[in-house]
């Protein structure tokens, strides 16, 4: 039996990181924040996945 994982990996900050941000809460809300096995950042990334993995983004609207 084939297991297939999902790594989401997030890197460090400034701008990248802001961007990185939106891109997050757009993945959470289109494909669901169970879709990837493991989360794994640096930097502003590290803040990233946190706020991924515990489903604390909030929408703009």
């Amino acid at each position: 039996m084939i297991v297939m994982k999902r790594a989401l990996v997030l890197g460090p900050g400034g701008l990248a990181g802001a961007f990185s941000g939106g891109v997050v809460a757009t993945l959470g809300r289109v494909l669901g924040y169970n879709y990837f096995s493991a989360v794994y950042g640096c930097s502003a990334g590290a803040y990233t996945g946190i706020g991924f993995r515990l489903k604390i983004y909030c929408p703009l609207r």
